[in-house]
């Protein structure tokens, strides 16, 4: 949809009141019935782009331009007898529903099963997120990340960017909070306070991570949040993720047991991300980090299981870090040879210490 220059003009006639005539002598308003608003600049979208971004202050034009030039996506209402799977449309199945979910960072299958009035505010814009994504090809979305924390609004766009360009959708965030900017990595975008129109935008910063040990009592901060169970082994090695937001943070638990049968070897037991930071791709980093660290301290090796089909597409896409390998006992196999549990695709790993 190739456009440049734009003007749009508005006019409000006041409704003279008692009340109207108050403010006109109490701040000193000109007596002028008719409030005037008018905006003008240069969008030229004639190439190829996934991603934009409407920034500015407060009052600029930010959703008037959007209306005008674009059309608004709306947000579809959220049955609260339901859960959110069951919002989406009847049309699509539970494994492409929860790819999208999982794709703007939404990845703790506990909150697939809630109604949205039961979900935080994070997990209530990502989930709004989800659905307009997977309902629409050209998506406008106003006020993005303005009901957030400012981390979640960072880990959000980070995710966003990632899913429209793997669906080859497009996104247009409008926003006065321009501290998403580097996080979206948009192919454009438009400054309402200034007029100016960019191609060359921020990039997103590396983040920084960490690991240290741990203690099995950490695990009282992070069990709430695990996909399935809130035990842990009581001879469960410790170790936590961080990561640097001005100062270090910590953020991630990951925990390990000795693989029975195979000494020199540890298998994955315990894994969170806390909600906030999911979508930063934190979790894959940590297990990482950890596996490394045991073979280059201990000499020891690391494999791990998992149905989670994230983890499985990264690890596919790091053949120089992971190898797949027939290690699930007691299990039937597939059609495709890789192994199920319980229905459940499940994948066994071993690591590649560099």
């Amino acid at each position: 949809m190739p456009m440049s220059e734009f003007k749009i003009k508005r006019e409000h006639k006041v409704n003279i009141s008692f009340r109207t005539s108050q403010v006109y002598g109490m701040f000193d308003v000109p007596s002028d019935p008719i409030t005037k608003f008018e905006i003008q600049g240069d969008i030229d979208l004639d190439f190829d782009w996934s991603v934009g971004l409407v920034t500015g202050p407060s009052g600029s034009g930010k959703t008037t331009i959007a209306k005008e030039l674009f059309k608004l996506t709306e947000t579809s209402e959220w049955n609260p007898a339901v859960s959110i799977l069951d919002n989406f449309k009847k049309d699509l199945s539970a494994k492409d529903i929860i790819s999208t979910l999982q794709g703007v960072g939404l990845s703790s299958p506990k909150s697939y099963l809630l109604p949205y009035h039961l979900l935080s505010n994070g997990q209530q814009f990502r989930a709004d997120l989800a659905r307009v994504i997977s309902e629409n090809d050209f998506i406008v979305y106003d006020e993005f990340t303005s009901v957030v924390d400012r981390t979640v609004a960072k880990a959000a766009s980070l995710s966003v960017n990632k899913s429209i360009r793997r669906l080859r959708k497009k996104f247009i965030a409008v926003t006065c909070h321009e501290d998403v900017e580097e996080w979206l990595e948009p192919d454009w975008k438009f400054n309402t306070g200034t007029g100016n129109f960019a191609r060359d935008c921020l990039r997103r910063p590396k983040i920084k991570i960490k690991i240290t040990k741990g203690k099995v009592a950490d695990w009282s901060r992070f069990y709430r949040h695990h996909y399935l169970t809130s035990s842990i082994g009581k001879s469960a090695q410790v170790y936590l993720a961080w990561v640097y937001l001005g100062q270090w943070v910590n953020v991630g638990f990951f925990s390990i047991l000795p693989a029975m049968g195979m000494k020199g070897w540890r298998r994955g037991h315990r894994t969170v991300i806390l909600p906030d930071y999911q979508g930063l791709g934190i979790g894959n980093k940590m297990i990482e980090l950890t596996a490394q660290y045991l073979w280059d301290t201990q000499k020891i090796r690391f494999r791990a299981t998992t149905s989670a089909p994230q983890i499985v597409n990264y690890r596919k896409k790091r053949p120089e870090r992971w190898r797949l390998v027939d290690g699930v006992k007691n299990r039937a196999k597939s059609k495709s040879g890789i192994k199920t549990s319980a229905g459940r695709l499940t994948t066994s790993w071993e690591y590649l210490p560099s």
